[in-house]
């Protein structure tokens, strides 16, 4: 797991339900350590489908009733609850790059960004699929 603080590590699940040939052929989640608790949740953003790799973390916002973390994909900057993930307003980007991603990604609409409960039995790492 990941031990520097708002840093993503992909671990290899093997599991069917999220292997993808494509874009996901070893069924990775992403994992993300932000203050005390630890994150886990898809490999790819919803949005652009890009791996969530470098990924950013956000505090706590009016839209999450300051009690939920944000995390936003350094791509396309979409934005989601990490406890729920939920589809929140979007990072503004910066740079040219930047926008013209926003642009042309978020003009089509995509769902929630799926989150996993992580837990530990027996020295292995276990998560939900909801």
């Amino acid at each position: 797991l990941p031990e520097e603080e708002g840093k993503v590590k992909l671990l290899d699940t093997g599991s069917i339900m999220l292997i993808n040939k494509q874009t996901n052929p070893g069924g990775a989640v992403s994992v993300m350590k932000y203050k005390d608790e630890t994150h886990c949740f898809d490999a790819n953003c919803p949005q652009c489908k890009i791996p969530m790799t470098k990924a950013y973390p956000l505090p706590p916002n009016d839209e999450t009733n300051n009690q939920a973390p944000r995390v936003a994909c350094d791509f396309c900057h979409s934005t989601y609850n990490l406890k729920t993930g939920e589809k929140l307003t979007p990072q503004e980007p910066k740079g040219l790059f930047g926008g013209i991603a926003k642009a042309v990604l978020g003009s089509k609409e995509s769902g929630p960004l799926n989150v996993h409960q992580l837990g530990e039995k027996n020295g292995k790492i276990m998560f939900s699929m909801d």
